[in-house]
């Protein structure tokens, strides 16, 4: 069941504009909406839910990664 379902990826700002700049005018994903509780972008079959949170500090870490199909 989970297995046949698509994953969906949460990330965090404190500046949508700049957030959505990067994700759809440097990387190219597909601008989906914005709401109060997140900015949501495509890449190729995938959502990106994209919150604002004021206290963000980056990860130390890989937390969205791309790969080839069948990868």
């Amino acid at each position: 069941m989970l297995a046949d379902s698509k994953i969906m990826s949460f990330v965090f700002t404190r500046d949508y504009d700049n957030a959505r700049s990067f994700y759809e005018g440097k990387l190219g994903f597909q601008f989906v909406s914005q709401d109060q509780f997140a900015l949501a972008v495509r890449a190729g079959s995938n959502m990106i839910r994209i919150s604002k949170v004021q206290d963000f500090k980056p990860a130390q870490g890989t937390v969205l990664g791309m790969g080839s199909p069948g990868h």
